[in-house]
């Protein structure tokens, strides 16, 4: 992904819908399934297999997320089971079901941020498209609308999701203020400070935690 310099931020990013409709948050929907998200994926027949219609309509404009089907219980998605089957029991062997409904998850999230790019790009007729928003950071969703022709440069904020709300709260008031912030594109976003392999090395044996020191990480990765 690259970043454009000074693009034209979506109003629509995939953290919510158009400014007329409920802001319904599409990182609600991904994260609902916590122990059925997987990632492998299996397609049948050309589409998913599983009906996940009852808890997102992706194919809307824009797409609707059904909140109270997701959290309405609001003691850990229990009615999950009855709707799915059971979740996947951590290190268990991983069914074809699971997979089914992964690749279902991840294909709903697709095809709802697809719509609202569409409707981003129609609505402020610049090709330039700015993501935000923790689902932004869906990087097989952001290679299909590269890959759609749609837009011509993409840029996605590093700390989209949450760890973005303490930016947020610093330019806010700044630009309330008739502050001004410079136009040019973002190479990075590593501004926290650095520590070296020392002291990395000192916390890990101050909280007594069991590491091995690799000469080349990438080659035993």
């Amino acid at each position: 992904m690259t970043s454009a310099p000074a693009p034209i931020p979506a109003q629509n990013s995939p953290a919510r819908a158009t400014a007329d409709a409920p802001p319904i948050r599409l990182c609600l929907f991904q994260p609902a399934l916590p122990k059925y998200r997987l990632p492998i994926f299996r397609e049948l027949a050309g589409r998913p297999g599983i009906d996940l219609s009852e808890y997102i309509n992706p194919n809307d404009a824009p797409y609707r997320v059904h909140t109270k089907h997701l959290v309405g219980d609001g003691i850990g998605f229990t009615h999950f089971a009855a709707r799915l089957g059971a979740p996947r029991e951590p290190e268990s062997d991983i069914s074809d079901q699971h997979k089914n409904i992964a690749f279902a998850v991840q294909d709903a999230c697709e095809i709802a941020m697809m719509s609202v790019v569409k409707l981003a790009l129609e609505k402020t007729k610049s090709k330039n498209l700015c993501l935000a928003g923790g689902v932004a950071l869906n990087s097989k969703a952001n290679g299909k609308i590269v890959a759609s022709g749609l837009v011509r440069q993409v840029f996605v904020q590093p700390a989209a999701a949450d760890d973005g709300v303490a930016l947020g709260a610093a330019l806010a008031p700044y630009l309330d203020g008739n502050g001004k912030l410079p136009n040019k594109a973002m190479r990075h976003g590593y501004w926290g400070p650095a520590f070296d392999d020392e002291a990395i090395e000192k916390a890990l044996q101050t909280y007594k935690i069991r590491h091995t020191k690799l000469s080349d990480a990438a080659a035993t990765a």
